[in-house]
């Protein structure tokens, strides 16, 4: 049995993978964000009238973009790890309908492993 993209366990699960590829690259956004962040506090900061209310808000920004970053990326995990496992019972299913199609003597002809 042959698995390509053709294959329809895994084209089932197309749309799940696609899902948790986007809220991966969102999680990641929301995690470079911040260190850009970073350099505009910097730049508040070495300025020669910092702002506070900049400062506040900029820090402020950081920590809910990296609340989103942790909530984005166990979504996608949940949701890839999903795909990953209806997959695998779809191609187990795949194996088991071909198995049954095989004539008895076939499974007669053929030892075990090991015997």
């Amino acid at each position: 049995m042959e698995i390509s993209n053709k294959n329809p366990a895994l084209q089932k699960q197309k749309f799940k993978i696609i899902i948790a590829g986007i809220l991966m690259t969102l999680s990641m956004l929301a995690g470079i964000i911040p260190v850009l962040l970073v350099m505009q506090v910097f730049g508040e900061l070495i300025s020669d009238v910092p702002d506070l209310n900049n400062i506040n808000f900029y820090l402020i920004l950081m920590a809910v973009l990296l609340v989103l970053k942790a909530i984005l990326y166990a979504v996608s995990l949940i949701i890839s790890h999903i795909a990953a496992y209806q997959a695998l019972a779809d191609i187990r299913l795949l194996i088991v309908a071909h198995l049954k199609k095989l004539p008895v003597g076939f499974f007669q002809k053929k030892k075990a492993a090991g015997n």
